[in-house]
């Protein structure tokens, strides 16, 4: 039988499904004729996958991340408050070329696609199947929002691909060229995410005699002067990230639904239909080389970090993607060893990949506009509009709502949008954009999802979410103010006791009206004023502080969690970034 003829027959006629399921049957009925040019199926799945892309960044909506990361790119820097700068770049670029939302999204294509081409030569090393490679690809759900979405995770995952690659030729030959790529295959992984020092980190600690080589350090060097920029960047402004990701970043008490909702979630995201099979053969594969055993290293070592990590806080299911490089060849790996498996995976891979065909179809057209999952996607330049419309000419200042304030940026083109972050409130890039100080004076609308933040507001109620407004005349947020912890706090007879400073940075003198201090108990994600104490009417010289012993009339019953924290509030916004955490090594 002519399998060309085959194909176009199924294709054209009565075969229900797309061409990827017509190669899965013809596989499986004709497996040594497809078997026999595997680069033609690959570079025909290579294309599909490559073109799947392009329409769906042309037509499906921002993520808000995405529109965080926009807003990078539009002040171009050496790096941002809470990631590193290689995701501004690309979109920078990406929009030089194309202004618009396929042009946002271009240079993740274009990583993406590099980094499916080199894996394809990577997974040589243990099959040549090519169907084999895209079953198995499809079957790992979670790198594919990422092979479109502007996100930091395309360029991490194209470095994870690119550092094997140049680690396998390095073990070979450990030549200066080999050393330089390698050394900025490390630079790549770092520019794009911090959590790319765990490739580095698993892999040297499999191979640790590489520690004794020259060349190691060579490695090392290139690395380091490829970084420098981003080195001097965060010294330069007080290593706001480290503080960001090592104290500040969904910390949270520990709960063990956290750790069951990390097993459960990442099954899903390596399967979800054989997710167990893929973590399985990571780990039961035998390693014969030390490139077996990086990849191997790795993949234990990132699923078992992020594992122990909810110990101390919250985690998201796509911070494992480093592990998918090793996860991907290994299991291919495994399934050449035992062929048993390889109809399942390639059922496996035809499910998903049907799945997220229809899952890209809904998402760019009306169908899915009813379907609550792919809400964040849909609506949002529309619901923009309706906010701009509805505080007319008068600039608008979001409270707490860094995601929306980006949404709104993007869709409005608004590049100079204040958002701020108040001290029950995680800091984030606008913290460093400081346009609040742009209005001082001004006549704003102050937009909070909170509807106990303001006595009297306006609503604001819009397609997509309803709005508390407050006009507010002759603005000032005083978020610049430093709010600091001057002495050990003290409990006695019900009463805490809290030195701390209010330090006036501002160029002039300050005088602050109905401010006071603010006792919060954190739950989670909310928070809850459980005292408050009022100041008089004070002014602050510039360059000078206002010392004060705040004290809180509290029940040591309150005070016995570790989430209690202090902070300082001006007028009707939330208190100014800088809580301070209570803590008491004994209550009488």
């Amino acid at each position: 039988m002519n399998i060309n003829k085959s194909v176009l027959f199924l294709t054209k006629k009565s075969y229900p499904f797309g061409l990827f399921e017509t190669k899965l049957f013809l596989a499986m009925s004709f497996p040594n004729q497809l078997q026999s040019k595997p680069n033609s199926v690959f570079y025909i799945g290579f294309l599909i996958f490559v073109v799947l892309n392009l329409i769906t960044a042309s037509f499906m909506g921002l993520h808000f991340d995405e529109a965080y990361y926009w807003l990078y790119s539009q002040n171009p820097a050496l790096g941002y408050f809470d990631h590193p700068p290689m995701i501004a770049w690309m979109i920078k670029a990406g929009e030089t070329l194309l202004p618009n939302k396929l042009g946002l999204r271009l240079m993740t294509i274009l990583f993406s696609s590099v980094s499916i081409l080199v894996l394809w030569q990577l997974s040589k090393k243990f099959s040549n199947n090519a169907l084999l490679f895209w079953a198995v690809v499809y079957s790992t759900i979670l790198i594919h929002p990422y092979t479109f979405l502007a996100t930091p995770d395309a360029p991490l995952f194209l470095g994870t691909v690119l550092f094997f690659f140049f680690y396998s030729r390095y073990l070979s030959s450990d030549k200066l060229i080999n050393c330089i790529a390698l050394g900025a295959s490390i630079a790549l992984l770092i520019y794009s995410k911090y959590h790319g020092v765990l490739v580095v980190g698993f892999v040297t600690l499999s191979n640790i005699k590489l520690m004794g080589k020259r060349s190691f350090w060579m490695v090392a060097i290139t690395a380091i002067l490829f970084l420098l920029p981003h080195i001097w960047w965060q010294y330069s402004h007080h290593f706001p990230t480290l503080q960001y990701h090592l104290v500040d970043s969904h910390k949270t008490v520990y709960r063990y639904q956290i750790t069951l909702k990390y097993i459960y979630s990442e099954l899903a995201a390596t399967g979800p239909w054989l997710g167990w099979l893929f973590l399985f053969a990571m780990l039961k594969t035998n390693y014969s080389n030390k490139f077996d055993l990086g990849l191997k290293t790795l993949g234990i070592g990132t699923f078992a970090f992020f594992l122990l990590s909810t110990s101390g806080g919250d985690f998201e299911a796509h911070w494992t993607l480093i592990a998918f490089v090793p996860l991907i060849l290994l299991s291919i790996k495994y399934i050449e060893e035992h062929q048993k498996w390889k109809k399942w995976v390639l059922i496996s891979g035809t499910i998903n990949f049907t799945f997220l065909l229809i899952a890209r179809i809904l998402i760019i057209t009306p169908l899915g506009d009813n379907i609550k999952a792919l809400g964040m996607f849909k609506g949002w330049d529309k619901d923009s509009k309706e906010i701009r419309t509805l505080a007319g000419d008068t600039p608008i200042v979001f409270q707490d709502s860094w995601y929306r304030a980006a949404r709104f940026a993007y869709y409005t083109n608004d590049k100079k949008v204040t958002n701020l972050n108040s001290g029950v409130y995680r800091r984030n890039q606008f913290d460093l954009y400081d346009t609040d100080e742009d209005l001082t004076g001004k006549t704003v609308y102050v937009l909070t999802s909170d509807s106990t933040q303001f006595d009297q507001y306006d609503i604001f109620r819009t397609s997509k979410s309803v709005w508390y407004a407050q006009k507010t005349e002759n603005f000032r947020s005083f978020y610049n103010l430093k709010f600091k912890k001057e002495g050990e706090f003290k409990f006695k007879n019900g009463e805490l006791l809290c030195p701390v400073s209010v330090e006036n940075v501002y160029p002039e003198n300050i005088s602050l009206n109905n401010a006071c201090f603010e006792l919060y108990h954190r739950y989670g994600p909310k928070w809850k004023v459980i005292a408050s104490t009022p100041l008089r009417t004070i002014t602050i010289q510039q360059g000078e502080s206002y010392f004060e012993s705040a004290s809180f009339n509290v029940s040591a019953e309150e005070l016995k969690s570790d989430q209690i924290f202090v902070t300082f509030r001006v007028g009707k916004l939330k208190p100014i970034p800088g809580r301070i955490a209570v803590t008491l090594s004994n209550l009488d």
